[in-house]
């Protein structure tokens, strides 16, 4: 649900994920350019249980407290 419809306005990445646009970088070999839009997660995964190595980070293992 969209937060604005209340007039709250959140400086703050809400959930795991986060999309950011490219406004500028240093790394003249990465191919990179402004306006670029970029996904990213801020969980942390093992990258060796059975779901991080079928590409699926979001169903790590490490992320579920038994």
């Amino acid at each position: 649900m969209d937060l604005v419809i209340f007039n709250i306005y959140v400086f703050s990445v809400l959930g795991h994920e986060a999309i950011v646009e490219v406004v500028s970088h240093r790394r003249p070999e990465s191919d990179l350019i402004e306006g670029d839009r970029l996904t990213f997660s801020v969980a942390d995964s093992c990258n060796k249980c059975e779901f991080c190595l079928k590409g699926l980070e979001q169903k790590c293992t490490k992320l579920f407290k038994v």
